[in-house]
């Protein structure tokens, strides 16, 4: 299938569209025969999105982990602190998350796709191995600091594809960058929805045994498939002659998909053996897949094939090309910042720790609910069988916040307003959640009000920890340009992730839930967590005045952000 994708790419590229332009004349833009119209799909611009969709997908193992961590703590006798140090630790290495930007900027995407992906399937199988005992650990090497560097080859995996498949996406569609990197982000939230309720289709509610471990073959499965898949699709760099298209139809169609895969994610967490469940779960896998009937297919009506200007600024190009019959105008709207920061500038600017800050926080409260959650919901006297229907549900926030964050965010700046002031939005939502839970564990035990309130903060905050990341991606390019996208926004992506987690998804909830715990290796009551969320809710609040500081100090850069956007709109009409 991919040989005949690149062959029809090669052809398309090399032969018809200059025998079209030598028709109809160099500064032309033919409406191509009506058997082509279906068949000129395969550009560089749809290939990178999916490309960035499928192998994006992946970097969400790490939010199953609660699904299988009752099981490994059981198996090695694990206390909670050794536990919580196999999912947060790896985050430390974030503050290198820079370099794995210069390698895909230097040996391309495919290259960290396809190196990335064997880093996370490797590492999840042999994880898998150990926690079944298929491989027995040598006396010298104790299991938790084995676990631990074990899924420190899965980070880096992670951090290696991340690299790729959220930044190339966004030198394709310059103007609508922040569409396409929501799209691309949410479709992470997708790899927790749909391993966690096909694992409860296939095995049913995890118990803590070593069943529960079949969900890392199933992450391995996907890592594997959709890397490789992704690196035989995507372009071997950015063609700045080739892309110049940005099909906006096929991003509405793409966008309508995911809201139903996240509608669909919040429904399917019903009991395992019923039929609606079942049903749910089918659709759910068959709409992950339906992205690329979008975006090859050709259905949208997009029109790809267009003269190009060679000489324009992939950074300064307008959305569409417009179908004349006269050479299109170079356009002189900018969508970014006018200075192009390298790693080193951006870290002498306010605005850059400022946003740390920012996502430290909210990403930190993300993770550290994903890490914790069947000891939150343990602890707090629910019932198991809340896990996976909370891991879902922020799974489904997770995805929802990634893909529909745009809309505000996006409508804000075209009426001139500074995209940071949605951070704001973003932190108190994620206060918000933490103070759910809070009240949570003090609710009788097992009472209909307990159940809705946890439920109720799970999808709140994987609904704000969500929104952060393509938000990390936009603002990255939009503050500090993009010629330097690939490092500077891996620089914010891991250093957030890796401050956030260590943090306040370990160092904090370790220090409580021991004191509360007083050194039993499970802890039962409101003192285990609920100190932590509170401090985690205050942190918010800080974030969301840290967010309203960035929101002033770029107010000048994004009227002439939203000045551009109108001046594009008017040349094309």
């Amino acid at each position: 299938f991919w040989v005949c994708v690149r062959r029809s790419m090669e052809r398309d590229g090399k032969t018809v569209i200059p025998a079209l332009r030598q028709r109809y004349g160099p500064g032309s833009q033919p409406k191509p025969p009506a058997g082509m119209s279906r068949a000129v799909v395969a550009t560089p611009a749809r290939r990178v999105l999916f490309a960035g969709l499928y192998s994006g997908m992946t970097a969400g193992c790490f939010y199953g982990f609660g699904i299988y961590s009752p099981a490994l703590k059981k198996h090695f006798a694990l206390s909670q602190q050794q536990l919580m140090n196999i999912n947060t630790i790896p985050y430390a290495f974030g503050v290198f998350s820079f370099f794995w930007g210069m390698v895909t900027k230097k040996m391309g995407p495919t290259f960290s796709m396809w190196v990335g992906g064997t880093l996370l399937t490797t590492s999840q199988v042999f994880m898998y191995s150990l926690g079944t005992s298929w491989v027995e650990l040598p006396a010298y090497l104790p299991p938790p600091i084995t676990l631990v560097a074990t899924n420190c080859v899965t980070y880096w995996g992670m951090q290696l594809v991340s690299s790729a498949a959220f930044t190339a996406p966004i030198l394709h569609f310059p103007q609508y960058r922040g569409d396409v990197a929501s799209i691309v982000k949410s479709f992470v939230g997708v790899s927790g929805s749909v391993t966690t309720t096909l694992f409860v289709l296939i095995w049913g509610t995890p118990k803590g045994d070593q069943t529960a471990l079949n969900a890392l073959l199933l992450w391995a499965s996907i890592s594997a498939a959709m890397n490789f898949a992704a690196g035989a699709c995507v372009p071997r760099s950015y063609d700045a002659a080739s892309a110049r298209s940005e099909p906006r139809r096929m991003l509405t169609a793409l966008f309508w998909t995911l809201v139903m895969l996240g509608v669909l994610g919040i429904f399917s967490h019903g009991h395992a053996d019923s039929l609606v469940h079942n049903v749910v779960i089918s659709l759910l896998i068959i709409l992950s897949i339906a992205p690329v009937l979008v975006i090859f297919s050709g259905l949208t009506g997009d029109r790809d094939v267009c003269a190009i200007d060679v000489d324009q600024d992939p950074h300064t190009r307008p959305a569409t090309m417009s179908i004349a019959t006269t050479a299109p105008k170079k356009s002189t709207a900018i969508f970014e910042s006018p200075q192009q920061y390298s790693c080193t500038e951006v870290l002498g600017t306010l605005d850059a720790w400022l946003f740390v800050f920012v996502g430290v926080v909210v990403v930190g409260s993300g993770t550290f609910f994903a890490t914790n959650c069947a000891q939150i919901i343990s602890s707090s006297g629910a019932s198991t069988e809340l896990v996976p229907t909370t891991i879902t549900l922020f799974s489904s926030g997770n995805l929802l916040g990634r893909l529909l964050c745009n809309i505000p965010s996006d409508t804000m700046v075209r009426h001139g307003w500074p995209r940071p002031l949605f951070l704001v939005a973003l932190a108190a939502g994620a206060a918000v959640a933490q103070v759910a839970l809070l009240f949570a564990a003090r609710l009788p035990a097992e009472s209909e009000e307990q159940s809705m309130l946890l439920q109720f903060g799970a999808g709140l905050c994987g609904l704000a920890f969500g929104a952060i990341w393509p938000h990390f991606v936009v603002l990255s390019s939009e503050l500090f340009g993009s010629t330097h996208l690939s490092s500077n926004y891996m620089f914010f992506d891991g250093t957030a992730g890796a401050i956030g987690t260590l943090l306040l998804a370990n160092a904090l909830p370790s220090l409580i839930y021991q004191a509360a715990s007083k050194g039993s290796l499970d802890c039962d009551g409101p003192m285990c967590f609920g100190p932590t969320h509170a401090i985690i809710a205050g942190l918010c609040t800080a974030a969301a005045g840290a967010a309203g500081a960035m929101a002033v100090r770029s107010v000048a850069l994004y009227r002439q952000i939203s000045a551009a956007q109108r001046q594009s709109a008017q040349e094309l009409l």
